[in-house]
């Protein structure tokens, strides 16, 4: 966003275009350095169909959200949208009563889990839009301890090994 302002690219301009402008005028020594997290930053701001401030933009296309789980998309979109409607928004996870018993259970406690970090890091950059962080690190402290239950557990049901893989 300061990029944006330093060489007065127009604030509605799309984020895409201003990760863009950014690598293309970035000067680095190959050699030495590479340029990182860029390419992720607009895939998720081609995933986010949110009119926002271009900083805001920028912010949550930055928030640690896995742009391949789409249950964390959702949820940032959902985020967005309360950001940009200037209403408040809650964690909105429900997470089961009790531990994971699949491989599948513990991957989906894992993706709830990466939806409360998101929430705590936007929480902590927008505390107006995401006032219940307490409400959020409780559900995450919780989510901890069921994954770590789950993986603790001798009766996790793994899936069965094809025979071509026990081959190998």
């Amino acid at each position: 966003a300061a990029f944006a302002r330093e060489t007065k690219i127009p604030s509605n301009t799309d984020i895409t275009a201003v990760v863009d402008a950014f690598v293309n005028a970035c000067q680095i020594d190959a050699a030495r350095y590479a340029l990182a997290g860029h390419v992720e930053l607009k895939k998720v701001a081609t995933q986010l169909d949110v009119p926002l401030p271009l900083e805001d933009m920028v912010t949550f296309c930055a928030a640690p959200c896995n742009s391949s789980d789409r249950l964390a998309v959702a949820m940032l979109t959902e985020y967005a949208r309360a950001r940009s409607r200037g209403e408040r928004a809650g964690p909105n996870v429900r997470l089961p009563k009790h531990k994971p018993r699949t491989l599948r259970d513990l991957h989906d406690m894992c993706g709830k889990h990466n939806v409360l970090d998101c929430y705590l890091w936007l929480a902590h950059r927008f505390p107006e839009t995401f006032p219940e962080s307490d409400a959020a690190m409780a559900q995450k402290r919780r989510c901890i301890s069921l994954v770590a239950a789950g993986l603790a557990s001798r009766r996790l049901q793994l899936p069965e090994k094809k025979e071509a893989d026990v081959k190998k």
